[in-house]
């Protein structure tokens, strides 16, 4: 069965750009940086003195050490605090191990480091370890159970994520239909994409048909389950939709399997066969036109 890639809901986006304020780690003022929202540094938030030294993504899991070249390092230092210098020597001690991916030691040695588990985390999902980035996500939530660093919905928007990419469908679906009444297109996508999984076509055809603006991959999983449901019909009908949005052999194929007579048949294999330039693919198209081409032959002796 064949599965689809996340569609993540989007969070409100903020314009902001950054001023360092040595003593008080980021402020934020209204303005951009590379659209992203970066979260503004408040002194109460947990991990502060370890915080004060990262760009905290307000979007999604992430920080970010603001690394410094030498002359810049030694005048943000000259302006800290001793408590504060101590703890920036720490932070960047083990920084430096991270920026050499010496996870193993990091993990055994500072287990609790808060900016650590983010970056871990990071790490996972970049090399598509879910597994591991659900356990670290975990660590992440009991070390800010108020939400004070990343905000709920960023959370959970990760975590259904993961789910997904775990085969956790049934919680995911109950972080989704948290925002189900936000008529949000990403995040009905992402329901449908759940009940697929659990092989329930029915409400995951309700869920992609309440999308008012259908990514590819809704109408690829349109299709899909139409073709597991032996719907032919409507499964062409998907095919057509997916070809006008993206004209390729894999889509001419799709209505060629699902055409309804072996005039439409050759006419899509022909063209299917004029994209490609895969011999594999060729050979696979030109047996299929082969067959219909015999087939034609021998319908019109008989008749």
């Amino acid at each position: 069965m064949k599965k689809f890639g996340v569609l993540l809901f989007i969070s409100v986006l903020g314009i902001f750009t950054i001023v360092q304020n040595p003593s008080h780690g980021i402020v934020v003022t209204a303005n951009s940086v590379n659209n992203n929202t970066v979260k503004t540094y408040t002194a109460s938030m947990p991990y502060a003195n370890y915080l004060k030294f990262y760009i905290i993504d307000g979007e999604r899991v992430k920080l970010t050490f603001k690394h410094m070249n030498e002359e810049s390092e030694k005048n943000y230092i000259r302006n800290l605090t001793k408590e504060e210098k101590q703890d920036y020597k720490y932070t960047k001690k083990i920084q430096q191990m991270i920026d050499r991916g010496a996870w193993g030691e990091v993990l055994y040695k500072y287990p609790t480091f808060y900016p650590a588990l983010v970056q871990y985390y990071d790490n996972c999902i970049e090399k598509n370890l879910y597994e591991e980035a659900l356990r670290t996500m975990d660590k992440i939530r009991m070390a800010d159970r108020n939400y004070q660093i990343f905000s709920k919905n960023t959370i959970n928007n990760e975590l259904g994520t993961l789910y997904i990419k775990n085969k956790q469908y049934q919680k995911a679906l109950e972080v989704y239909k948290l925002y189900e009444n936000s008529a949000n297109d990403n995040i009905y996508s992402s329901m449908a994409q759940c009940y697929y999984g659990l092989g329930d076509y029915q409400n995951a055809l309700y869920y992609l048909g309440k999308i008012r603006n259908k990514k590819y991959e809704d109408n690829e999983l349109v299709y899909t389950i139409y073709i597991e449901k032996n719907d032919i019909k409507n499964a062409h009908k998907a095919a057509m939709t997916l070809n006008n949005l993206k004209y390729n052999f894999e889509n001419l194929m799709r209505i060629q399997k699902t055409s309804q007579n072996d005039a439409d048949k050759l006419k899509y294999a022909y063209q299917a066969r004029n994209t490609t330039m895969n011999e594999a693919d060729i050979d696979m198209v030109n047996k299929i036109i082969a067959d219909l081409e015999q087939k034609s032959l021998i319908n019109s002796f008989q008749h």
